[in-house]
């Protein structure tokens, strides 16, 4: 069955369902205010972009080759190829339990997966495996470079939102009061640990860096821990904020939000950053990674961002394909591209 390439954010918000009443009494956050907003550096469409199969670019950034897709695609990732191991496999997931697969980030074949009857949110790759999750608790496996899956439900059935490999763990985050679950082989998961009773955090992603804490994000709130059971209590971080992403690099964490096109930057995962905005007019920043020396977001309008330090940034006003040709669709999860 085929179906358009794009990737990458679910659009609606699905009604969770409540995974647990805990009663304890909540320790009101300080709130780090918002600065007025910076004047990045802007310039056109400065990169090479070619148009994939189905709606799905590859684009290139100061040398740096990538994938980025589009509206219905919510995650994409890059792994091995199982018959060759030394070629990269890219699998794509999305609404409806969509999986595309590609050898060469151009050619994608894609399936709806008949173990899935839900909304996949985010795609991870280890040790061999391939993992995504989604609606009401959903986690998929796949253990052969997306050739078949197998599906199962994790208990509270909470939404989960993203899914990285991190350290020899898969981690998982989502659901209401903030979730988090950890797997080494995809399979065999961890009770979910809920970190907070606080009914609007939904946690959308979680990274990494070596300072040795993972950090959080979800809705106004940022949360870290040096174990992935003992979490801080979340942190307000500016006013009426969505932080939909996390990256970090050896010195820093940077989160982006989807709401105004809001940036937060910290040393230690504790202390953040007056938020400020990057781009103009605010995009949603749907995705951070840092790579070959710099961050790099994608969002909304399409909206593409560049920073070495992540407090200069390089915003690009107008992006185009390789005909010239305005490019339009929403940017919503991206990878390296590593077999061109």
């Amino acid at each position: 069955m085929t179906k358009k390439f794009c990737v990458f954010l679910i659009l609606s918000v699905i009604t969770l369902l409540s995974c647990d009443n805990q009663e304890d009494s909540i320790i009101e956050p300080p709130v780090i205010a918002e600065q007025e907003p910076n004047n990045p550096e802007k310039t056109d469409n400065p990169n090479e972009w070619i148009t994939a199969e189905g709606g799905v670019f590859k684009y290139k950034i100061n040398d740096i080759n990538m994938i980025v897709g589009t509206n219905d695609w919510n995650g994409v990732c890059r792994g091995t190829n199982v018959s060759t191991p030394l070629k990269a496999k890219y699998i794509a997931c999305g609404n409806q339990g969509y999986i595309a697969v590609s050898d060469n980030g151009t050619n994608w074949t894609a399936t709806k997966l008949s173990v899935v009857n839900a909304n996949l949110n985010g795609i991870a790759y280890g040790n061999s495996v391939f993992v995504a999750v989604g609606q009401t608790g959903r986690v998929a496996t796949s253990t052969n470079g997306g050739t078949t899956w197998t599906s199962q439900q994790l208990s509270p059935y909470c939404d989960w939102y993203q899914v990285r490999y991190i350290n020899n763990l898969f981690i998982a985050v989502g659901g209401q009061n903030g979730y988090v679950t950890t797997s080494s082989d995809g399979i065999n998961w961890s009770n979910p640990i809920q970190i907070s009773n606080i009914s609007t955090l939904n946690l959308y992603d979680i990274t990494y860096n070596d300072i040795g804490k993972y950090v959080a994000v979800g809705g106004n709130y940022i949360t870290q821990s040096a174990n992935l059971v003992d979490w801080t209590t979340p942190v307000v971080v500016g006013t009426s904020r969505s932080w939909n992403s996390v990256a970090a690099n050896t010195q820093k964490y940077i989160a982006g939000d989807t709401n105004d096109g809001y940036i937060t930057t910290s040393t230690d995962g504790i202390n953040w950053s007056n938020p400020i905005t990057v781009g103009y007019p605010y995009p949603k920043w749907y995705d951070i990674l840092y790579y070959g020396g710099q961050f790099i977001m994608i969002g909304n309008r399409p909206a593409l961002a560049t920073s070495t330090d992540g407090v200069n940034w390089t915003t690009y006003d107008r992006l185009t394909d390789e005909s010239g040709n305005d490019v339009t669709e929403q940017f919503n999860a991206t990878c390296i591209l590593i077999d061109l």
